[in-house]
């Protein structure tokens, strides 16, 4: 137990690290790069089109989108490495239960992850479709 703590303690740690730096530059890759330039009329624009100075239009929705696509990126590519890791696992466990064990415990909860984040932005995408068409969106 203590030897697969020290495997996945460091492995999270470098996942999290990773994504405090790989969000910043998803969130100012979906602002269309607008650092050290002033957006004006933000108060009270009530969800309609942003004008950047870059001359894109920008909405909110699109700005989400934008996040949501990118941390859905970082969920794939997290399934991705924990698959091949347990299946890396499982080749060279050699026959030994305990490693075989370990190696499905590892491809099961990346499938369960997987599921759960999916599900996860399929309701939310549901609820939020609701909201718009109730509020007299198309």
């Amino acid at each position: 137990m203590k030897s697969l703590r020290k495997k996945i303690l460091p492995a999270a740690i470098g996942l999290y690290l990773a994504a405090a730096l790989i969000g910043p530059v998803a969130a100012s890759a979906a602002f269309g790069n607008i650092t050290n330039q002033m957006i004006t009329g933000l108060e009270g624009n009530g969800g309609e089109a942003i004008a950047l100075p870059s001359g894109q239009n920008t909405t909110v929705e699109t700005v989400a989108g934008n996040v949501i696509q990118s941390f859905l990126s970082v969920f794939g590519i997290l399934f991705l490495g924990l698959m091949v890791y347990g299946g890396y696992k499982w080749m060279i466990a050699q026959g030994r239960e305990e490693e075989l064990k370990k190696a499905k415990d590892i491809i099961r909860s990346s499938i369960i992850g997987l599921a759960i984040a999916l599900s996860a932005y399929a309701i939310s995408l549901f609820v939020v479709a609701r909201f718009y068409q109730a509020a007299g969106g198309t």
